[in-house]
């Protein structure tokens, strides 16, 4: 569901005469080229983001999944999965005895998703592109849905509707954890630029979740890490 476009291309020119590639930045909002140095800058900055994404997936993903509340053998939902930052962390946790469901409507972004997951070897990873394949056959046996970076698409209808899909599917208990990313406080953008995530946390409310609490984390959003609210809530 959520879509990476990166707002700059970098190229990469061949010079006569020169044994090292000569990079340029190119800024279609800007229209032009930027010289080498920013350029050198802009590759350093690659370079942070790439590690930051290779640590989480590691190591930090599993660390900050297993404090929210995500355990070994358990049934989990990642909904707006993307290509798995969190889908791939959450299926190392809860290991062979446990599922993981990746739910995203572009069926591209799943099949990149788990052609990195077979690479992992992870194999219990199974991609949906609707909550509505789970119904029936997954009745309220989903012990966590991770929301996380995905409400801002949303309008306030639309959100309600995929919070009485989650009640529906999660069994009593279980846990709905909340990344309210763009909210009004945290670079707004796009549905939720006016809300505030104390607003977000109470229209969950009005959909019989319990909420359990907030926190202040580090952690992925797109391929850098940054701090970010939590919320928190149980059925």
């Amino acid at each position: 569901m959520k879509r990476q476009v990166p707002p700059r291309a970098l190229l990469q020119f061949t010079v006569p005469r020169c044994k090292k590639p000569v990079y340029s930045l190119y800024n279609p909002g800007a229209g032009r080229m930027y010289d080498n140095i920013i350029c050198y800058n802009y590759l350093i900055e690659i370079h942070s983001m790439n590690t930051d994404v290779s640590k989480w997936l590691e190591e930090k993903g599993m660390i900050f999944l297993k404090e929210i509340g995500i355990a070994e053998g358990q049934t989990v939902l990642d909904y707006g999965c993307n290509i798995g930052h969190y889908t791939i962390p959450a299926a190392k946790l809860v290991g062979k005895r446990g599922k993981v469901y990746a739910l995203d409507k572009d069926a591209a972004l799943l099949n990149e998703l788990i052609a990195s997951a077979g690479k992992e070897g992870l194999r219990n990873i199974e991609s949906i592109i609707s909550i509505s394949a789970l119904n029936g056959v997954m009745d309220k046996v989903i012990d966590v849905v991770l929301l996380y970076d995905i409400l801002h698409y949303m309008d306030k209808p639309g959100r309600k509707k995929v919070y009485n899909e989650i009640y529906g599917i999660l069994r009593k208990g279980g846990i709905l954890s909340v990344y309210p990313k763009h909210n009004q406080t945290d670079y707004p953008l796009w549905n939720l630029s006016g809300v505030r995530k104390e607003d977000i946390a109470a229209e969950i409310e009005e959909e019989k979740f319990q909420f359990t609490g907030e926190s202040y984390k580090r952690l992925l959003h797109d391929n850098y890490c940054n701090m970010g609210y939590i919320l928190n809530f149980t059925k």
